[in-house]
C-alpha cells in the first residue's frame, strides 16, 4: 500500500491506496483530514497516521507540502511507519511536467500534484482550479513528448473562507457564513448578500481568468475542479467542469510516486 499526505496550510490530508488489477496502488482505499494547529511533532504525526492507516502497513509514502516547517516532521513520521523515506515533491521531482514558468522553484507542490492528477484523468491542456485556502488555477498544455505535460502558470486569489473571514474581522457587523448553504443572487439579508457575493464572485472570476487564458493563448481548457470549497461553488459555474475531483491532489500523488519507482 501506499500512504499519500498533502500537508496544507490549515490541515493535512492523509489517503491510502491499495492494489487495483493491475497490481499497482490505483486504488483510493480512504482517506481522513487532520487539523494542523497547532502543529506536531514527528511522533504526534505518526500516532495520528498510525490511527488512520489501522492493520494496513504501507510499504512507502509520497508527501506534497505547502508549510516547509511540517514537511520534515511528517517525513519523519512517514519513514517511521514505511520504513522507507517517503518522496517529497518539489519542483525538481520527476512529475511528467515541465514547468515553463519564471521561478520553478515558486510552484507549490500542491499545485504540482494537482495538475498531474488533472492531466491523469481528463488529459491536456487542462485548467485546474483549487478552491482552498487560496484559490488557484493553474493552466496545463499539451507537450511533444508522450509521457510530459506543459505546465505555464495560473491565478491566485484569497479562497472563499478567507474572504469571509477577512468581512467578518475586518468589519464590526458581518457574521461569519457557511459557504455550502443555499442562497439567491439578489441577497435579501446579510448573509445571503455575503454568499452572493463571495460564491458567485468567485465562480465568476475563475471562469473570467479561464476565458482570458484561452484568449490569450488560443487554446480551449476542459476545467476540473478540486478543493474543499469546489462543492460550493460548482453548482453557479455557466461552464460545466469536466471533473470534480475531491482528491485530485492525492490521486496526482500516487502518479508521481508511481512514475519514480
Amino acid at each position: 500500500m501506499l500512504l499519500v499526505m498533502d500537508i496544507g496550510n490549515s490541515a493535512m490530508k492523509a489517503g491510502l491506496f491499495g492494489a487495483g488489477v493491475s497490481g499497482r496502488e490505483r486504488v483510493l482505499a480512504r482517506t481522513r483530514r487532520f487539523d494542523l494547529s497547532p502543529s506536531h511533532l514527528p511522533h504526534e504525526y505518526a500516532d495520528m497516521l498510525k490511527d488512520f492507516i489501522g492493520a494496513d502497513r504501507p510499504a512507502s509514502a509520497a508527501i506534497a507540502s505547502v508549510v516547509p516547517e511540517a514537511t520534515a516532521a511528517v517525513a519523519e513520521a512517514a519513514e517511521a511507519l514505511t520504513g522507507t523515506p517517503p518522496l517529497v515533491l518539489d519542483h525538481e521531482t520527476d512529475s511528467g511536467l515541465i514547468l515553463d514558468i519564471a521561478l520553478p522553484a515558486s510552484v507549490g507542490a500542491d499545485r504540482i500534484a494537482g495538475a498531474v492528477g488533472a492531466v491523469e484523468a481528463v488529459g491536456a491542456p487542462v485548467a485546474v482550479v483549487d478552491f482552498g485556502t487560496a484559490t488557484t488555477v493553474g493552466f496545463v498544455f499539451e507537450s511533444d513528448a508522450p509521457d510530459q505535460a506543459v505546465f505555464k502558470g495560473g491565478a491566485i486569489m484569497p479562497g472563499l473562507s478567507l474572504m469571509g473571514s477577512s468581512l467578518a474581522s475586518g468589519t464590526a457587523k458581518l457574521p461569519e457564513v457557511d459557504f455550502l448553504g443555499t442562497f439567491d443572487a439578489l441577497g435579501r439579508d446579510t448573509e445571503q448578500n455575503i454568499l452572493s457575493g463571495v460564491v458567485l464572485g468567485t465562480a465568476g472570476a475563475v471562469e473570467r481568468i479561464v476565458a482570458e487564458v484561452e484568449r490569450a493563448e488560443g487554446v480551449g481548457f476542459q476545467v476540473v475542479l478540486t478543493g474543499g470549497m469546489a462543492l460550493a461553488v460548482q453548482g453557479h459555474m455557466s461552464r460545466p467542469p469536466a471533473l470534480v475531483e475531491p482528491n485530485l491532489t492525492l490521486i496526482g500523488l500516487r502518479a508521481v510516486y508511481e512514475r519514480n519507482n
